[in-house]
């Protein structure tokens, strides 16, 4: 197997980093993504690390030291973002929920109301137009980040970037 990871690492023209990372990202996103599925991720889960895994070594090319392995480095990457994302997902989770619960609260009720014990005070108002739409897509509607980018115009990172701020806004 050619070390495109050390051609990504040499590489002096973005095109040619993009040739490098996109050989390697062919070669081997088939393993990111069997390994976090047999780690018990559901498919858009593993879809999601195996974007996150290129991102970083993307950003960590430097870092490589073309002296070991490069299927080694992206399973510590891989299994390392796998853990964060699991972690991630639960706190998340427990969040979401709290603001799913606020957007039911404007709904005209059927049943009884949500008591103050199950709900939090959220601080929707820190939150803009495209934070909300985000993290309904994404939490409420189950699209992945793909799918929120093309609805709203911008790219997958900076999709992750709104969620993860609004995530912090809401989190106080």
């Amino acid at each position: 197997m050619t070390n495109h990871l050390l051609n990504l690492k040499i590489a002096t023209t973005s095109h040619e980093q993009s040739q490098a990372l996109e050989r390697f990202y062919n070669e081997t996103a088939q393993l990111v993504f069997g390994f976090c599925r047999k780690k018990g991720l559901n498919p858009q889960d593993s879809e999601d690390i195996v974007q996150i895994v290129y991102s970083q070594i993307y950003n960590k090319r430097d870092k490589y030291n073309p002296d070991y392995s490069q299927l080694a480095w992206l399973f510590i990457i891989t299994k390392s973002e796998a853990k964060d994302y699991r972690k991630k997902s639960a706190i998340y989770g427990d969040y979401l929920k709290d603001y799913g619960m606020f957007l039911n609260v404007s709904q005209p009720f059927t049943s009884n109301p949500i008591s103050s014990e199950e709900s939090r005070d959220l601080d929707l108002s820190a939150l803009n137009d495209k934070e909300k739409l985000a993290l309904e897509q994404r939490y409420f509607a189950e699209k992945d980040f793909h799918e929120i980018s093309e609805s709203l115009g911008l790219t997958q990172a900076n999709v992750r970037k709104i969620i993860s701020r609004a995530i912090k806004k809401l989190k106080g």
